[in-house]
């Protein structure tokens, strides 16, 4: 599904994953033929991903850097802009896997303002935007179409 949102059937796209987390969404991108550029704002996290890829074999670009800053001051352009910030807390008894526990206490696990997120992505991607949210998630803008799974959709903006 992430492969069908992303790449809309287009090879060797340039992708840009702005909030990389541990990667696995990116490297998967990586690894069916598509330029990844991943920005990561925490420094040890950034080094483990990176390391990951070049372990894979994988070329990538590699940022450590805030993913809003990065997108406001970076002039460059993506064909597509794959947002994947970390979900908001929720207050249910169930807590996400062990490694997303790690993942929200080590970045601190901030707010985002995404409809700005979106915007900035917007100006960044040549084709498309694809938005991952958790399924009830409420819905940002218009997109054009959405790709539904059974805990998360991908909301396409082009």
């Amino acid at each position: 599904m992430l492969a069908r949102a992303c790449s809309g059937g287009g090879q060797n796209l340039t992708i840009l994953d702005p909030f990389a987390g541990f990667g696995l969404d990116g490297l998967l991108l990586a690894h069916l033929d598509h330029r990844l550029t991943f920005v990561e704002k925490h420094p040890a996290i950034w080094l483990l991903l990176t390391e990951f890829a070049e372990d894979l074999g994988l070329e990538v670009a590699a940022h450590c850097d805030d993913a809003m800053r990065f997108m406001q001051e970076t002039t460059e352009s993506w064909d597509v802009v794959f947002l994947d910030p970390m979900f908001p807390a929720r207050r249910k008894k169930a807590l996400p896997n062990l490694g997303l526990q790690h993942l929200r206490s080590l970045a601190g696990g901030e707010d985002i303002d995404l409809p700005a997120c979106l915007d900035l992505a917007k100006q960044r991607a040549n084709l498309r935007v694809v938005f991952k949210r958790r399924l009830k998630d409420p819905i940002i803008g218009k997109p054009s179409h959405q790709l539904k799974g059974q805990a998360v959709r991908f909301d396409v903006y082009v």
